[in-house]
């Protein structure tokens, strides 16, 4: 009985095979979603398991260790790359967000950031405004640290009030505070949403009153 000899790749060859496997997890990471990624790198380590047996049985020994060792060293490498990048994007929006729309809208958006498309659409929408009764007059005879101390600590008691009843900050303007509802998430009630904000802001501001006097 006589044994064909075996032969190993050429070591240019898998070194070429190494760094085309690193170079395919990276792009498929860098291309698809995790889940069909990792589906792909398994399907690549069948596929190069299965030719290494075909090429065994003619004769030709693949390395199993260091092509699929860079596959899978390349796949982790990038998706942990991916994930990092897409985890301080998602917070760098959120903090974003966070001025504008309440918790609950800002997970509507987060969860299918396509909603936000560009384009406009025809919807019924209730909004908001308000302001200070003679704030001009005010302001001209406060001390500008004084001005400034006073409009933050109202706005940011108004957007907890806004955003309690699940309104989207639309802008300040000095004083005066625009909100709207029913948009971009669907919110049949939005009419009493508003409502029940514009009297829970007179609630929120008679509160804040006695404080202003004695500053």
């Amino acid at each position: 009985i006589f044994q064909e000899p075996m032969s190993s790749l050429n070591p240019s060859l898998t070194v070429a095979l190494i760094c085309l496997m690193a170079l395919g997890a990276a792009l498929v990471v860098a291309a698809w979603r995790p889940l069909p990624a990792g589906l792909t790198v398994l399907i690549g380590l069948l596929l190069y398991g299965t030719v290494a047996a075909v090429l065994l049985e003619r004769g030709l020994v693949l390395d199993l260790v260091y092509p699929p060792l860079a596959l899978l060293m390349s796949f982790a490498a990038a998706l942990s790359s991916r994930l990092m990048v897409e985890q301080a994007e998602q917070r760098v929006i959120r903090e974003a967000m966070g001025r504008y729309l309440s918790p609950v809208v800002s997970q509507w958006v987060l969860a299918d950031p396509d909603r936000l498309r560009l384009g406009g659409e025809t919807r019924e929408m209730t909004v908001l405004f308000s302001d200070l009764r003679s704030f001009t007059t005010l302001a001209h005879t406060l001390p500008p640290p004084t001005l400034v101390a006073l409009l933050n600590r109202y706005r940011a008691e108004m957007a907890d009030v806004v955003f309690r009843h699940d309104g989207v900050l639309a802008q300040y303007a000095g004083d005066a505070i625009e909100a709207f509802w029913n948009a971009p998430m669907d919110q049949p009630d939005h009419a009493r949403r508003a409502c029940e904000t514009a009297l829970d802001m007179v609630a929120a501001l008679a509160i804040l009153q006695p404080i202003f006097v004695a500053r």
